[in-house]
């Protein structure tokens, strides 16, 4: 009895450390089995992530063809503009020199009639002068005497007959008699 008892304790002793044996496979089985689950999860995100991708790339893909269709278009609409710019660039170069040479032909007739202006208001200024020659002596207005002083002191000339220069010699005149005198024009 001794030895079967012994026999059965060792044999117990066996299973004991087999179903403990088991028992460790059996949790490492199911740490694998957890770790294969969350690695299939990761592999099923990755896959929708991945389709995601592909289906926002498809549609981008469209996108760029509907793209490159419109700028076709644009490109022939603009070379068609720049036809046109060109032609109305040419009609425009044609237009500029005729305005040219009606703006040379008026400048030229300007100057004509500057000088024939200028004949004209020596002639009534001649005329002025002989006049009061022949006129008898009678007292000088403020205007006539301001124009003496002009005459004598060698101030004719309207380059110099701004309203700066003139006020020395219109410091005694009135403004209205200022206002009828500063707008004289002599061309």
């Amino acid at each position: 009895m001794k030895i079967l008892a012994e026999q059965t304790a060792k044999a117990t002793g066996e299973i004991s450390q087999q179903i403990s044996g088991i028992q460790t496979a059996t949790q490492e089985s199911v740490n694998a089995i957890r770790d294969i689950s969350a690695t299939i999860e990761r592999l099923s995100e990755v896959s929708s992530t991945i389709a995601a991708a592909v289906e926002e790339q498809g549609a981008a893909t469209q996108e760029i063809s509907r793209n490159v269709q419109q700028a076709a278009h644009g490109t022939q609409q603009v070379s068609t503009n720049i036809t046109d710019v060109q032609r109305g660039a040419a009609e425009t170069g044609s237009a500029s020199s005729q305005v040219l040479s009606t703006a040379k032909m008026l400048a030229t007739d300007s100057d004509r009639l500057k000088d024939e202006v200028g004949k004209f208001l020596r002639t009534v200024r001649a005329a002025q002068i002989g006049a009061r020659r022949h006129s008898p002596a009678r007292p000088l207005s403020r205007e006539q005497e301001t124009e003496r002083q002009y005459q004598q002191h060698g101030r004719h000339d309207d380059s110099r007959r701004g309203a700066g220069n003139d006020v020395g010699l219109l410091s005694g005149i009135g403004r209205t008699h200022r206002a009828r005198m500063l707008p004289h024009v002599e061309i």
